[in-house]
């Protein structure tokens, strides 16, 4: 099954809207908190990523 263009264009403004919703929710965390944020998501999606020790 393939995506129509209306479908596909309905999907980037999706895309579009997520991404700026999270641009205002994190424009209230100073610098070094979205540093600290940032650091601690890779080091989860790492754990996610590796795995899983026996």
């Amino acid at each position: 099954m393939q995506l129509t263009l209306p479908r596909l264009a309905l999907i980037d403004l999706a895309v579009e809207n997520h991404v700026a919703n999270e641009y205002r929710i994190l424009a209230a965390l100073k610098a070094a908190d979205l540093a600290a944020l940032d650091h601690r998501l890779a080091l989860l999606l790492a754990a996610l990523e590796s795995p899983a020790e026996q």
